[in-house]
């Protein structure tokens, strides 16, 4: 209880610093942006798609990228989004793909993945989130999943078995649905 007490104290002082976080995205779209040293790409999950099954995974397909939408193996416990599917990077996962998989517990994020509305997919028995080395856009630190230069706390899992978490001290903003 009194880890709880104090993460809250810490959220509360650093969210009234920071201010409002922007954030573009519904519970239906999102639009999800990349950034890499000279240019920006935006990621329209939105857009008109098409949809294909693989291994019990279904993907939306748009114009030169697809998003995880939804993973059928309700027992399933570890899930790693793909680098790719039928050629075409693999960089999101939509809203509600994890609905029915109320026993997972880690998911892994490839190379090509950028989230921005974690609390869209996030379930309440997920303890952990890993992201693969060669991601750009994330890294991981203490259990919590942060952008790569590790301003933005993008979210901590909502099994994560911490009593208590400490905000890095290079974090400026914190995610809508970060902390669940």
């Amino acid at each position: 209880m009194k880890g709880i007490i104090s993460l809250c104290a810490a959220l509360a002082v650093i969210i009234s610093s920071v201010g409002s976080v922007p954030f573009k995205a519904s519970a239906e779209t999102a639009a999800l942006t990349a950034s890499a040293a000279e240019n920006t790409v935006e990621y329209d999950l939105s857009g008109p798609k098409s949809q294909i099954e693989k291994d019990g995974v279904s993907y939306d397909l748009f114009g030169g990228y697809a998003a995880v939408s939804y993973v059928k193996d309700e027992n399933i416990e570890e899930f790693t989004v793909p680098e790719t599917v039928e050629g075409l990077p693999v960089v999101g996962v939509q809203w509600g793909a994890f609905r029915n998989c109320s026993k997972i517990k880690k998911l892994t994020l490839s190379k090509n993945v950028i989230v921005n509305n974690w609390d869209s997919f996030a379930e309440k028995t997920m303890a952990e989130i890993a992201v693969t080395e060669d991601n750009e856009n994330y890294t991981v630190a203490d259990g919590a999943l942060y952008s790569k230069d590790m301003k933005t706390l993008v979210a901590f899992p909502p099994a994560g078995s911490a009593e208590e978490f400490k905000v890095s001290d290079k974090t400026e903003k914190i995610d809508d649905g970060g902390l669940l």
